[in-house]
């Protein structure tokens, strides 16, 4: 998934728990499973500060050799890092402490073997489900949208 997905994709009810762990410590860690919808979770994140008025980055060149320094300004900016998992632990934790309440930072990140306290874990099967169920809910709308078309054009 990408940003241009966000308004397409069902949300997942992460997202409101995501929003919560960046009002209380100004970053959160995501992590799950290939699929599971860590990526499209922080898009729509993001969309919400955009909406809220505030500048979103996305950190797209990503590995090891990057060493990334958030500016220390008064700018409401919420960064992107998507694939965090290719950067080490200490590297992410140096990002961590950039973190201020006018500087959020997301890091979505395939799980590993042992996942962190701070870590917000997804799972594909909760995916799934989130998908299957919005699909039938707009499989039923349209149903009942070409009912009511169809018995306005008898009429």
């Amino acid at each position: 998934m990408t940003p241009a997905d966000v308004l397409a994709c069902p949300r997942f009810p992460q997202v409101e728990v995501i929003k919560r762990q960046l009002e209380i410590v100004d970053y959160a860690v995501i992590a799950g499973e290939t699929g599971c919808g860590k990526s499209i979770s922080i898009y729509q994140v993001a969309y919400d500060y955009y909406k809220a008025g505030w500048r979103v980055y996305r950190c797209k060149e990503l590995n090891d050799t990057v060493v990334m320094r958030i500016p220390d300004n008064t700018e409401l900016s919420l960064y992107i890092i998507d694939d965090a998992q290719l950067l080490t632990e200490q590297k992410v934790e140096i990002i961590k402490m950039q973190a201020r309440p006018n500087i959020k930072i997301l890091f979505a990140m395939t799980v590993s073997a042992v996942v962190k306290q701070d870590t917000i874990l997804l799972t594909n099967r909760d995916a799934v489900e989130i998908m299957h169920d919005d699909f039938q809910k707009k499989k039923e709308e349209i149903k009942i949208f070409q009912l009511v078309k169809c018995r306005t054009i008898i009429k």
